[in-house]
């Protein structure tokens, strides 16, 4: 089975908004619904970041290009040694987090469009060389998402003293680099799910998605 062939799919999203109990929803239950494909799950590259809201002095500091490198280290070992594998010996590899999360990481805590700006020309240069050479193409995304109030009653636990209007601004910029991520011309794909769901309608609608894909990809290979 070539790479082509393989459906990759990531589960990405805002913090706190529940990408990680989706990925474990589909983990939990794809494999039964779908008996007769060869399904591979991995909590991907990015799996133990700390927090940036919670982030200390150097990290802080650090050039957002920098970080976006450091985290590519780690993406392309996982690319190389994992993934590629992966998309060769089975019909469906789904990941908690892909390429998003390195910029989401990389620009988090930045106030500056132009640095967010060169993150984004890096990462999609590093996405041309080093994911679309190796012929590995870009997942389908599903990205969970939910309004402020909503990311920021979860933050509360996470940064119980952190000025609210931090906390409001990091979600209005990750929900910004997200819509730029997949904007027109980027080559990058999405469906979205509302986080004011519950966590099994979320997984529902996350499992319909994957079957439905699942199903126009094996009309595609019976074809070719």
């Amino acid at each position: 089975m070539s790479s082509e062939k393989a459906l990759f799919i990531s589960v990405s999203g805002m913090r706190g908004t529940g990408r990680s109990n989706v990925f474990k929803g589909l983990q939990r239950r794809l494999p039964e619904l779908l008996p007769d494909k060869r399904i591979a799950f991995y909590p991907g590259p990015f799996a133990n970041l700390e927090h940036p809201l919670i982030w200390a002095g150097k990290l802080r500091q650090e050039d957002p290009v920098t970080r976006l490198i450091r985290l590519w280290a780690d993406l392309n070992e996982f690319n190389v040694g994992t993934l590629g594998p992966a998309l060769k010996g089975n019909d469906i590899v789904i990941t908690e987090g892909y390429g998003l999360n390195a910029v989401l990481f990389a620009t988090a805590c930045v106030d500056c469009d132009e640095a967010d700006a060169e993150v984004a020309r890096v990462h999609h240069d590093l996405v041309k060389s080093r994911i679309l050479a190796k012929d590995i193409s870009p997942p389908l995304y599903i990205i969970t998402k939910a309004d402020v109030p909503t990311v920021s009653r979860y933050l509360q636990g996470v940064t119980p003293g952190l000025d609210e209007l931090r906390r409001q601004a990091f979600i209005k910029k990750e929900a910004k680099i997200i819509e730029n991520y997949f904007r027109p011309g980027t080559g990058q794909t999405c469906v979205s799910l509302d986080a004011r769901l519950t966590h099994e309608e979320m997984t529902d609608a996350a499992l319909q998605f994957v079957i439905e894909r699942a199903s126009r990809n094996g009309a595609k290979e019976h074809v070719a």
